[in-house]
């Protein structure tokens, strides 16, 4: 996949089931390296976002870089690591179809030599329909 497909895929809970709610690996290639994007299940907690977004149920995982092939990031050459990331990931059922879950990261953050980088949503629409606190408005 290139690597926005890989998001995709990854947001869109295609790869994931009942033995790995966070999904499996997205295989990238971005024309300089061939690496996968891996997601790993750590467990399930209770979250609230800091924006009030989500409250309720969210699956913790830790997401991985594993090169396979091409040129090392630049961030590798120089010796360092790539920081440990994770996400609250929320499992949403689809109103067009009962038997599809969409897997929708609510919250990604890092831990850096800099400090902690995180991302929330702002807003998520699952089928067209907003979700607010866990709930479709």
């Amino acid at each position: 996949l290139d690597p926005v497909s890989a998001v995709a895929l990854v947001t869109t809970g295609a790869s994931a089931n009942s033995k790995e709610p966070c999904g499996t690996i997205a295989p990238v290639f971005d024309g300089a390296r061939r690496y996968d994007i891996v997601m790993d299940y750590v467990k399930t907690d209770q979250v609230t976002t800091d924006n009030g977004l989500y409250a309720g149920p969210a699956f913790v995982c830790q997401i991985h870089y594993k090169q396979i092939a091409g040129f090392k990031q630049k961030i590798l050459e120089e010796g360092s690591r790539l920081p440990d990331i994770f996400a609250w990931v929320v499992s949403y059922p689809s109103r067009a179809d009962a038997g599809r879950h969409y897997i929708v990261p609510v919250k990604v953050w890092a831990t850096t030599a800099f400090g902690t980088i995180a991302a929330t949503a702002e807003n998520v629409k699952v089928d067209g329909v907003s979700i607010k606190r866990g709930k479709s408005n």
